[in-house]
C-alpha cells in the first residue's frame, strides 16, 4: 500500500503467474501476465503479440515496484520475465529486488510433495479451484487463486519455518 508523499506504509504480498506456450523465454513469448494480492484483487495482462507482450512487461515492472514478497509456483518464472523482459530491452531489476518464495520448491523441501503439479497440491491442501477453462486469462487467475489458497493454508508453517518471510 502507498502513502502520501512516496511513504510505503504495510507489506504487500504479490502472488505472479504467467501463461506461456513452453518453457523457452528464447523461442516462447508470453501469454499473459497475472498478479494477485492478499485480498484476491488480481490483475492479467494478455500479450496477444509482440507488441503486447511488451507492454505488458512494462506494467508488470511498474507494479512489481510496489510489492514486498513475491509468491510464485515454479521457479521458472521469475527468470522467464526477466528473459522476455531483456529482449524487449526492459530493465528486469524491479522484479529481482523483492524478497522471492517459490511455493513449488517450499511443499517439495518441506512436505515431501516433490515433483508435484500446483493442482494437486492444492486439492492435496483442500483448496478448491474454479472449474477448467481454455480461456489464458482465466486460466491464469485459477492458477493465481490456487497459488494464493496455498500459501494462506501454509501461511502458519511459513512464518516458522522461513521468520525472514515477516509474515
Amino acid at each position: 500500500m502507498s502513502g502520501h508523499a512516496g511513504i510505503r506504509l504495510g507489506y504487500t504480498i504479490a502472488f505472479l503467474n504467467i501463461v506461456t506456450s513452453d518453457t523457452d523465454a528464447m523461442t516462447s513469448p508470453l501469454h499473459a501476465v497475472g498478479f494477485m494480492y492478499e485480498n484476491g484483487a488480481a490483475v492479467v495482462y494478455l500479450a496477444g503479440d509482440h507488441g503486447g507482450e511488451r507492454r505488458a512487461l512494462i506494467k508488470l515492472l511498474q507494479n512489481a515496484r510496489d510489492w514486498d514478497l513475491l509468491v510464485t509456483w515454479g521457479g521458472s518464472i521469475v527468470p522467464f520475465i526477466t528473459s522476455r523482459a531483456l529482449y524487449h530491452r526492459l530493465e528486469p531489476t524491479p522484479i529481482h529486488e523483492l524478497v522471492q518464495l517459490d511455493l513449488r520448491r517450499y511443499v517439495g523441501e518441506r512436505l515431501g510433495l516433490a515433483d508435484k503439479r500446483l493442482d494437486e497440491v492444492a486439492a492435496f491442501l483442500h483448496v478448491r479451484a474454479k472449474s477448467a477453462s481454455t480461456s489464458i486469462r482465466k486460466r491464469c487467475l485459477n492458477d493465481l487463486r490456487l497459488v494464493r489458497g496455498v500459501f494462506e493454508k501454509l501461511r502458519p508453517l511459513l512464518r516458522w519455518t522461513n521468520p525472514e518471510l515477516a509474515l
